[in-house]
């Protein structure tokens, strides 16, 4: 049983001395919140200054891909200069951070496509691309079919 659970149980059906063994729950919760920290922690501190960047960069894309990602917020959110960034995150995965965007974006449409009912456009737009014709041209470069292809491909396979 984990320990969250054993102190749930001593808090439902309290005899003896509940009150300690709470107190000793909730002191071992405290340590494995204090010790996983630690961990982090730790693993920054012996790694170069420019893998941290990358890091927070790539936490700070994946939690911001449908809001409009300018040079000018990611310098702010990050304290850096928007070249210097691009030039880590080119080391580090490959590709430029548009095309990383980009494809962040792309995943989500077809989740949409797949999902939902809404139209190419309605998830361009929510997806933040200034222009539906753009979005279905950036979709078909990264899957090699429009956005209305690749939902009719996949009604055709659910049928």
């Amino acid at each position: 049983m984990h320990t969250f659970e054993i102190m749930v149980n001593e808090f439902n059906k309290p005899k003896g001395y509940y009150q300690y063994r709470l107190n000793r729950s909730i002191a071992k919760i405290i340590e494995i919140i204090a010790e996983d920290l630690l961990e982090n922690v730790l693993s920054d501190i012996y790694l170069p200054a420019s893998i941290v960047t990358y890091k927070r960069l790539v936490e700070i894309l994946n939690e911001s891909y449908m809001l409009e990602c300018t040079a000018a917020s990611i310098e702010k959110m990050l304290d850096r200069k928007y070249e210097y960034l691009c030039n880590i995150f080119k080391k580090y995965s490959g590709i430029t951070i548009n095309l990383y965007l980009q494809q962040l974006r792309i995943q989500r449409a077809k989740y949409l496509l797949r999902e939902t009912d809404k139209t190419v456009q309605d998830i361009a737009f929510e997806l933040s691309f200034e222009n539906p014709l753009y979005f279905s041209k950036t979709f078909k470069k990264l899957e090699g079919v429009s956005p209305s292809h690749y939902r009719e491909n996949l009604q055709k396979l659910n049928s």
